[in-house]
């Protein structure tokens, strides 16, 4: 029994490493192709350690992508080493079944899943404030929608304050009003938004008023904790900020697909892992057993990308015609779940 702990052990540890330092070589070279990238954005401005700062900041989003992927690599190094030195030969003939030896490997797989979501739920969204405050905000204007207003926000500070706000209140199906905003405050004993230096246009049948004020009042149905996230990538938004998004985004009939997707993505991401180092093992134990290690990480690098670029094929049809997400990134975990279990029952 200590021999079995023993080898769950070395098992478990030797894959999560691997597949640590996989992740850590392509955040490496996705590092670099990011900093060649960005070369030419350098002024007396935007220096060459603003850049690289701003790259840093990018690396926990990469840590996710890249995760699904490296479990592959990294399940099939450790594995594909134990069967060069003819260790897995050893282990089954102590009476270990092919399953038993991947139930290790799957742990660590999931052991990574779940530091994807921690990156993803606490990591993300302070390293995406980081590089709002730190001076990345050239950023197009968001638009939204509430009650019979829409609103154009140039752009949201860190504090969640409002700068260069445009109000157009809709009355009847007819522009009844446009406000310009310098700068807009949430006040939370009086329960709603100060406006600074307001610039009214108000229309009529026959005339165009204008008018000036330093200061106005704005209480829409969302409030600061709601519009925090304009301007925000999905990708850079936690689980509970992601759900709370979309159901403010739900409640004013706006579009939700693309931080739905995001969301079931991530949620999906132990699941992926698992598909993947189910993939690695069918490569070790299967029909390509007796080929080189060289082939073997050459063929589910091949695996891998085609997996990750087919659940970005299928998040993107489903953002496009509409689909659930949830069907749509089910899909090629199902072919290549499928795919993994066919090679590995070649095992003998």
């Amino acid at each position: 029994m200590a021999l079995f702990g023993i080898i769950n052990r070395t098992i478990f540890w030797s894959v999560l490493q691997a597949i640590i330092a996989v992740i850590c070589v392509i955040c490496a070279i996705d590092f670099l192709f990011a900093l060649l990238d960005d070369m030419g954005s350098i002024n007396a401005e935007n220096t060459f350690l603003d850049v690289i700062y701003s790259i840093v900041l990018q690396l926990p989003v990469r840590f996710i992508e890249f995760a699904s992927v490296a479990s592959l690599i990294g399940a099939i190094v450790v594995l594909g080493m134990m069967a060069t030195n003819s260790e897995l030969v050893v282990i089954r003939a102590a009476g270990w079944s092919p399953v038993k030896i991947l139930f290790p490997a799957l742990v660590a797989a999931l052991m990574i899943s779940f530091m994807s979501m921690g990156l993803a739920q606490y990591v993300v969204p302070t390293t995406s404030q980081l590089k709002i405050s730190h001076g990345d905000l050239e950023r197009d204007p968001v638009w939204f929608k509430d009650g019979e207003t829409f609103a154009r926000v140039g752009r949201v500070t860190p504090a969640g304050d409002l700068v260069n706000l445009t109000l157009f209140d809709v009355k009847n199906e007819t522009l009844d009003r446009v406000r310009f905003i310098e700068y807009a405050r949430f006040d939370q004993a009086l329960g709603h938004w100060v406006l600074k230096q307001v610039n009214n246009l108000a229309f009529s049948s026959d005339k165009l008023v204008r008018s000036v004020v330093s200061r106005d009042s704005w209480a829409p149905s969302a409030g600061p904790e709601d519009l925090k996230f304009l301007g925000r990538d999905a990708e850079t938004l936690s689980l509970t900020d992601l759900v709370h998004y979309i159901e403010y985004r739900r409640s004013q009939g706006l579009d939700i697909r693309r931080h739905t997707l995001i969301f079931w993505k991530t949620m999906l991401q132990p699941l992926a892992n698992a598909v993947m180092v189910l993939l690695a093992s069918s490569l070790v134990f299967g029909s390509m057993r007796m080929v080189s290690m060289g082939y073997r990480i050459t063929v589910g690098l091949m695996y891998g990308l085609g997996f990750y670029y087919a659940q970005d094929l299928f998040g993107f049809l489903s953002l496009v015609y509409g689909f659930h997400p949830l069907p749509t990134l089910m899909a090629p975990l199902i072919l290549f779940g499928l795919l993994a279990l066919y090679r590995f029952k070649q095992t003998p």
